[in-house]
C-alpha cells in the first residue's frame, strides 16, 4: 500500500507541484493550505509523513509541529519542515518538539522526495 504524505503549505503552486511529483513516485498525497486545516487532516488521516511550511495563516508551522509532537496518535509521525528564511532554524525549537528535518526554500522536488524516502 502506498505511503501517505500530508503537505501543509499555503503556497498552492508548491503544494500542487509537490503532490504531482510524489504521486509519480508512488506516494499518496493529501494537502492543507493553513495550519488549522493541516492539524485537522493529520488527525483524521494519520499520514505516514508530514511536510510543513513555517509561515502560514491561522497557525504557523512551529505551532502545528508542537501540537503534532504532543498528540498521542501523531507524535511519532516524521515531519519535514520547509522554510523560506534561514533564521527560522531557531535552536530553541530543537528537542522534543522539533521536526525530523529542516529544509530551506527553494528546495527541489527530488530533494524532498529523497528525504521522505529516508524517513518512511
Amino acid at each position: 500500500m502506498a505511503k501517505t504524505v500530508l503537505i501543509i503549505d499555503d503556497d498552492r503552486t508548491l503544494v500542487c507541484a509537490l503532490s504531482r511529483h510524489l504521486q509519480q513516485q508512488g506516494f499518496r498525497t493529501l494537502s492543507a493550505f493553513n495550519g488549522v486545516d493541516g492539524l485537522t487532516k493529520a488527525r483524521a488521516s494519520r499520514p505516514d509523513l508530514i511536510t510543513l511550511d513555517v509561515v502560514m495563516p491561522e497557525l504557523n508551522g512551529y505551532s502545528v509541529c508542537g501540537f503534532l509532537r504532543t498528540d498521542a496518535l501523531l507524535y511519532n509521525v516524521p515531519i519535514i519542515m520547509v522554510t523560506s528564511r534561514r533564521e527560522e532554524h531557531d535552536s530553541a525549537f530543537y528537542g522534543r518538539f522539533a521536526p525530523d528535518v529542516f529544509l530551506t526554500k527553494p528546495v527541489g522536488m527530488d530533494e524532498i522526495a529523497e528525504k521522505i524516502r529516508a524517513l518512511i
